[in-house]
């Protein structure tokens, strides 16, 4: 019974008899990957300090002060590059059709 349905020339992979860890399918697994690299590509284009900013609040989760501190720069100068970037991504973003909705906060949407 067990060689009824089965063809030697099928290559069994892992991926196809276990289940993923957390529940995605491979298709949402492939976007959210191609979405990391759309992120990081629209990231390198922005100039260093508005690029640094968002990265030390919003995907380190630094204060504010410690940002402006690791940067060697004042909160509000550190405000200004944050609202800078949050500007430019969501132009990027709404230029490839992909704008985020409202969000709660600038930038909630780069993770």
């Amino acid at each position: 019974m067990l060689f009824e349905y089965w063809q030697p020339d099928e290559v069994l992979r892992l991926e196809d008899v276990m289940p993923v860890a957390d529940g995605s399918t491979p298709e949402e697994a492939g976007s959210a990957r191609a979405m990391r690299q759309l992120m990081t590509t629209i990231l390198a284009d922005l100039p260093t300090s508005w690029r640094r900013a968002p990265l030390l609040c919003r995907v380190e989760a630094l204060s504010p002060a410690a940002a402006a501190q690791v940067l060697g720069t004042g909160d509000d100068e550190l405000g200004h590059w944050l609202m800078n970037a949050d500007v430019f991504l969501k132009a990027r973003l709404g230029d490839l059709g992909l704008a985020p909705e409202a969000a709660g906060e600038p930038a909630d949407f780069v993770e």
